[in-house]
């Protein structure tokens, strides 16, 4: 799944794309981005099935979609996130 911030001004277009298919989470604060990834966390089938929206929302944007991959692979390598032994409750 996928979630942006309150900037959006440059990536509009596949935002709206995005979040009428369901694939896209736009939050306005941490607050809204940490509920967000708890939700995910507690029901990982709401979280595939808005990823696998994504995917099919980018599909005809190939291109677009691997500059995506690529940029957030290499921030998950420099930056890996710290994974809880359990979902936070």
């Amino acid at each position: 799944p996928l979630i942006t911030g309150p900037s959006d001004h440059n990536i509009r277009e596949e935002i709206q794309r995005l979040e009428s298919a369901g694939g896209l989470e736009q939050v306005k604060d941490t607050d809204e981005l940490a509920n967000r990834l708890k939700l995910w966390l507690q029901q990982p089938e709401q979280a595939r099935s808005a990823g696998e929206q994504a995917r099919k929302a980018l599909a005809g944007g190939e291109s677009i979609l691997g500059d995506y991959i690529e940029i957030i692979e290499n921030v998950l390598i420099d930056n890996p996130p710290a994974v809880p032994a359990s979902p936070p409750r």
